[in-house]
């Protein structure tokens, strides 16, 4: 060997460390946190229907009120915040990102106008920026890549507390087996996504994904409501277990799939994701065109698991396809597209969509369907992308390490 050329150079390789004795009370932590960010961002579809009476607003008023108002912040600084973390400590910013939208979504519910609710619903978006980039950053260094997609699969305020005690900051890249590179710079980052085409697809499949899953889901409680002529209460009755029970289950499924042996090919593991996703969006449209109260009921229960099943797996994914210095703004990059298309796009067209039919077709209280059905089949769009990620996803991950 040449006495000129450190060890690790003339290698091309270093060993790789053994994953952190840790690793699973970090990911119970970090579920949790994902956890609340979802939740305290998607409670407040519940009530449009009570603000949007209340404040005398259209559909795509109240949309914009309670949708856009948290996604501008949102996806506006998830990635500064990620590239940020892609430098510094991540259990810090994490820690106070959480705190932050904890209290925000508590002070949603004291405010007493309009203007108080779009300020607390801005804070909750700030905070929540800072949420799942350094997170799923922190467990791709807790877990080796074969297990990437399977990790990521007043409690707010005090479990902030508890990832600043608890989670210790892992060495950045420790589970790869290349050498540890600089921090990169976003432009850098971009360029290189954009040449591994799997990441490519990964990004779109799982921004239209989130577009039309949790599209629909921002609208269903109001659906219910309308065409269904349920109570605010029996609404959440229905749809409360829905995500306790069948999302839980599509969440265990998705890891109990990503833990089998196969699942160490990433192809394997991107055209299951494009099958769930199929067999999912069939129901989904069919959920909101029958008139039967007991068929839509039966139908959702077959449309929310797989909400929950594809965002993890496809988190991992993209993790493996991207060199360790830029999978925090590459995870914040689809988080942006994602949040852009199911916070902003996907409840102001659903709204602006509503209230034509309602005003050109007098559609009346179903124009709200008839939105959501327009909305229903990208499902298909999103499928077709994640098939496609695995066409070069074993190349592409050689590639990243």
């Amino acid at each position: 060997m040449n006495p000129g050329v450190p060890a690790a150079r003339a290698v091309g390789t270093v060993a790789a460390a053994a994953p952190q004795p840790d690793r699973w009370g970090v990911l119970f932590l970090l579920t949790g946190a994902y956890a609340l960010n979802i939740a305290d961002r998607f409670s407040i579809s519940t009530v449009i229907e009570p603000i949007r009476t209340e404040l005398h607003l259209s559909d795509a008023g109240v949309a914009a009120l309670t949708g856009v108002a948290l996604g501008v912040f949102y996806v506006t600084l998830g990635i500064p915040i990620a590239a940020w973390a892609d430098r510094t400590n991540r259990r810090n910013i994490l820690s106070v990102s959480l705190a932050l939208w904890s209290a925000m979504t508590i002070a949603c519910g004291l405010v007493q106008s309009s203007w108080q609710l779009l300020l607390a619903r801005f804070g909750v978006g700030i905070g929540e920026a800072g949420g799942t980039p350094p997170s799923t950053s922190i467990l791709a260094d807790k877990f080796p890549p074969a297990r990437r997609p399977l990790a990521l699969g007043a409690p707010g305020l005090a479990l902030a507390l508890v990832v600043r005690v608890a989670v210790r900051e892992p060495p950045r890249g420790a589970l790869d087996a290349t050498p540890r590179a600089a921090p990169s710079a976003f432009g850098a980052t971009l360029a290189y996504i954009v040449r591994q085409r799997s990441a490519v697809h990964l990004l779109l499949g799982g921004s239209v994904a989130t577009l039309w899953s949790w599209g629909l889901m921002w609208w269903t409680p109001t659906f219910l409501q309308r065409s269904h002529h349920l109570s605010l209460g029996q609404s959440g009755a229905l749809l409360g277990p829905m995500h306790l029970i069948a999302g839980t289950l599509g969440t265990l499924v998705a890891g109990w799939f990503m833990a089998r042996r196969v699942a160490s090919d990433p192809r394997y593991v991107a055209r299951l994701l494009a099958l769930v996703v199929v067999l999912t969006t069939i129901p989904s449209v069919l959920a909101y065109r029958v008139d039967s109260l007991p068929s839509a009921t039966v139908l959702l229960w077959m449309f929310v698991p797989g909400v929950y099943f594809f965002i993890g797996p496809i988190l991992g994914l993209l993790q493996n396809v991207i060199p360790a210095n830029m999978r925090a703004t590459a995870c914040a990059l689809l988080l942006f597209l994602a949040n852009v298309g199911n916070l902003v796009v996907a409840p102001q067209l659903i709204g602006w969509l509503s209230d034509w039919f309602r005003a050109d077709f007098g559609a009346g209280n179903e124009s709200l369907r008839w939105a959501l059905l327009v909305l229903a089949p990208t499902g298909l769009w999103a499928a077709a992308h994640l098939w496609w990620s695995g066409r070069t996803i074993r190349a592409d991950e050689a590639r990243a390490s």
